[in-house]
């Protein structure tokens, strides 16, 4: 995803949703293991008498605003400029 603007407003708005991305990603990743688990277990014959309980992570924020690099700028005596 590229987000480009150099203004606050901006920076709140992708702190955010990378915020939210970054607490839903370990949530659903968690529950998709807890499944495989349990898909594990019912094809050896071995149920568990409950279904596995997601683990959660730890959420680690990974969004950190950087400041724009400042725009090319070409050479002043570029060859062929006479």
């Amino acid at each position: 995803m590229v987000f480009a603007t150099d203004h606050q407003a901006g920076e709140k708005i992708m702190n955010h949703i990378y915020g939210k991305a970054a607490e839903a990603q370990p949530v659903m990743r968690a529950e998709a293991a807890a499944k495989a688990q349990a898909e594990r277990e019912e094809k050896s014959g071995k149920p568990g008498l409950f279904p596995p309980p997601p683990r959660l992570v730890e959420y680690v924020k990974l969004y950190q605003h950087r400041p724009p690099w400042p725009p090319y700028q070409l050479p002043d005596d570029l060859p062929g400029d006479e």
